[in-house]
């Protein structure tokens, strides 16, 4: 039986693949701090044995290293999301040093990393559809809007 290392778990993406794999045979194991996820999205299949939910930070390095023994693949979903008011350094913060640290441990245990990004990276480009080939077109760097953004660029690059 494979199995999944799903970060974000509790979000709107991270639960509904974890789902979807469920249902293909895989054993989850899904780690969300819950600062956005939401334990409905997990009620569906919570009490499933083959499901394991960790409410843990990514940035618990240590901690991942020990979930992640025989694990086959590696889903990064999680994320601070585009600050509404304030928080934008937090944003930054969170998703670069969390990709950072789950390279990390897919690195030393040679998995495979599907990392979920974020349509921002477009920006205003008003070319739609995008695609990997648009361009990226960043707006004002004072608006806070784009720390999720520019987060999510870095963590392509990585």
């Amino acid at each position: 039986m494979k199995t999944a290392l799903i970060t974000g778990g509790a979000g709107f993406l991270g639960s509904h693949v974890s789902g979807a794999l469920l249902e293909q045979g895989f054993r989850v194991l899904s780690i969300d701090n819950l600062a956005y996820g939401d334990m409905r999205n997990l009620a569906p299949f919570i009490h499933e044995p083959q499901f394991t939910f960790y409410e843990r930070d990514i940035l618990d390095k240590p901690f991942l290293m020990d979930i992640s023994r025989g694990v086959d693949v590696l889903l990064h979903f999680a994320t601070y999301k585009i600050p509404r008011e304030e928080g934008c350094i937090k944003t930054i913060e969170v998703n670069t040093k969390g990709t950072e640290t789950i390279l990390d441990v897919a690195r030393d245990r040679k998995l495979r990393v599907i990392f979920g990004s974020t349509d921002d990276v477009y920006g205003k480009n008003p070319e739609l559809p995008f695609s990997e080939e648009s361009a990226l077109v960043i707006g004002n760097p004072k608006s806070i809007r784009w720390s999720d953004a520019i987060s999510k660029l870095y963590s392509e690059q990585l």
